[in-house]
């Protein structure tokens, strides 16, 4: 979820906003954002269908697919493909951690959506939707930013799949024990195709953290203007 150089500014989004009441349909035209409460002990950022399916294999219950409703105040909305925890019970319960800059540590804010099919063995980069708020230069390099990382992400974790990685980083990451990347033995051949590929990601990943600092700027700019 985080670029590895700036983290966004990122908070839960009001479930009245009136940016939410007018994107949300855009987002999944037939179910309406709820409110689910934060577990009492999250697992970690990134890893949220491996989490609840280590919650799942614990306690039962069943995987909630949909989209995770953020926002950069004033900026834009992002929905970000998530998954919950159905306990066997009925109850609603997110248990991945968010990011450090949402100050809204009691729920968050999602739209159910079963349309995306997702495999815990093969690669799950989905593309998180954008609505900016008003036409800015700075949200368009942004958002232009995160699509060329998330097609990147998308074909290094293909081309790992082709060569046998089955997700046991995010498996282990979500049961929280390490992984050692080298226990996984990759032929030259994967060296040589994944390199021009990693060389793409990391240049957007450049390009998203500059992106993120200049939206940053701006609001600090606003802020001592009085905005």
């Amino acid at each position: 979820m985080s670029n590895g150089y700036e983290t966004p500014s990122y908070e839960t989004i009001r479930i009245d906003h009136p940016k939410l009441r007018k994107f949300a349909p855009l987002i999944s035209p037939k179910a309406k954002p709820i409110k689910v409460k934060m577990s009492d002990k999250l697992r970690p950022e990134g890893c949220c269908y491996w989490n609840v399916a280590e919650e799942i294999e614990a306690h039962g219950g069943v995987p909630i697919y949909g989209w995770q409703i953020m926002y950069w105040p004033k900026r834009f909305i992002e929905a970000m493909h998530h998954a919950i925890w159905k306990m066997p019970d009925g109850t609603l319960v997110d248990v991945t951690a968010k990011y450090e800059s949402d100050p809204v540590k009691s729920h968050t804010v999602f739209i159910p959506d079963d349309r995306i099919t997702i495999s815990l063995e093969k690669p799950c980069f989905v593309q998180s939707k954008h609505f900016p708020f008003k036409d800015e230069p700075a949200i368009t390099e942004l958002i232009s930013a995160y699509r060329n990382k998330n097609i990147a992400e998308r074909a290094m974790a293909e081309l790992s799949y082709k060569y046998g990685y089955r997700n046991q980083g995010q498996k282990a990451t979500a049961k929280g024990v390490s992984f050692n990347p080298s226990s996984i033995q990759f032929p030259l051949d994967f060296q040589r195709e994944i390199a021009p590929i990693h060389a793409t990601f990391q240049n957007a990943m450049n390009q998203l953290g500059t992106a993120i600092r200049r939206v940053k700027a701006l609001d600090a700019a606003n802020t001592r203007g009085g905005a």
